[in-house]
């Protein structure tokens, strides 16, 4: 099955377990004493295992089962559909307090696979939430967006029900009835491109929170594209994220992130992830002949570089530490590439040459020679 389909990688938002907290003080005579609420916390994750395998890569959204008792909920996840080749899951939430608006409660579900694989499996995950002291919040996961209350009863079952449309040329899967949409499919179009942040279907407004793997395929003639600040979820599997621009976007020199995305970042018209850590997508079309990764960076995302036209030197600071796969493929006008840093010895790092022809030569410190050229054909020299 063709890899460019197959790589199904998710990018979920990754959250630390953090709360605002509103303290009020009144004057007095005595000293205030503020007592800090403890943070909401995931505990005891356990999952069913794969239910049943399957060729189909369509997403499937699952039902959310919310049971609470006093400050605990217990949650559990039906239906979520994730490449067979999950090890376990790991699971973060964040609980915001409003200010003028209802307190948040955001969760996110992140599969750590073990490798992957040309199947897809349902899966049931189980996990508790501690310390959540109100009843009425707004719950957003990728899956789900509105208001929960659980002010009458303590058990509620949250479906999400999903429609694929098609607007002014691209099409979108609305998730119902939060107000998310995933873009499938951008229209062609030509220049400059900017993706919107909300459509309007029937009356009703969606926010495009999430792309699919394969969403700007066969858009050649796009030179320059804008991505909104809306987007929170890459539609691939966790901890990782393909380059979305490698190999169909060939007249590609520029990728901006509005300000503001809690996802990603924009360097040089290069995409990072927000913290500026994961290098994931050169713009293949970019008429540069040498570009160096800024120092700070720790990873080179996979197809990073994929399909470059014109690159003939990449030089890549210390701070990178992990090369992930297929990160040069079929950069025909490749001829040198400068590792300066030791490279971790990870699964992620022993295809970094992968689909990459051997006439470049690779520079990397004198100790990492032997190990580079048990991954790379052709010439490896030490840096000078």
């Amino acid at each position: 099955m063709n890899k460019k389909i197959m790589t199904r990688i998710t990018m979920a938002t990754f959250v630390t377990v953090a709360i605002s907290l509103n303290v009020s003080c009144t004057k007095t005579d005595n000293p205030v004493v503020v007592v800090e609420e403890r943070n909401p916390e995931v505990l005891e994750i356990n999952d069913s295992g794969c239910q049943e395998q399957t060729l189909s890569m369509t997403p499937q959204y699952p039902t959310i089962v919310l049971t609470k008792e006093g400050d605990v909920i217990s949650c559990e996840l039906r239906n979520y559909s994730e490449n067979c080749g999950v090890n376990y899951f790991d699971i973060h939430s964040e609980y915001l307090k409003g200010k003028g608006y209802p307190d948040s409660l955001y969760i996110d579900v992140m599969p750590v696979i073990r490798a992957d694989m040309d199947c897809v499996c349902p899966y049931s995950i189980y996990f508790t939430i501690r310390n959540v002291k109100t009843d009425n919040f707004y719950l957003q996961c990728w899956w789900y967006e509105g208001m929960v209350s659980f002010k009458e009863v303590n058990q509620l079952t949250l479906e999400c029900i999903s429609e694929t449309v098609k607007i002014d040329g691209s099409s979108y899967r609305l998730l119902k009835p939060g107000t998310q949409a995933l873009l499938i499919r951008m229209e062609d179009k030509k220049g400059e491109v900017q993706v919107p942040s909300t459509i309007s279907y029937e009356g009703q407004d969606y926010n495009i929170t999430m792309l699919e793997y394969n969403t700007f395929y066969g858009l050649d003639e796009m030179t320059k594209i804008v991505l909104p600040k809306s987007i929170r979820k890459i539609n691939q599997s966790t901890f990782k994220l393909t380059n979305l621009f490698s190999f169909h976007c060939s007249s590609l020199e520029n990728i901006e992130v509005e300000d503001g995305s809690p996802l990603l970042n924009s360097i040089d018209g290069v995409l990072f992830s927000k913290d500026k850590k994961v290098l994931y997508g050169y713009p293949v079309g970019n008429k540069r002949s040498s570009y160096t990764v800024p120092e700070g960076v720790e990873k080179i995302g996979i197809e990073a570089f994929a399909y470059s036209q014109h690159l003939t030197s990449i030089h890549i600071p210390e701070s990178v530490t992990v090369i992930d796969k297929y990160a040069f493929e079929e950069c025909k006008s490749l001829e040198s590439i400068y590792i300066h840093g030791k490279l971790e010895r990870k699964f992620e790092n022993k295809e970094m040459f992968g689909a990459m022809n051997s006439t470049p030569t690779i520079y990397v410190p004198e100790s990492e020679v032997e190990y580079i050229k048990t991954l790379y054909k052709g010439t490896v020299l030490p840096l000078e």
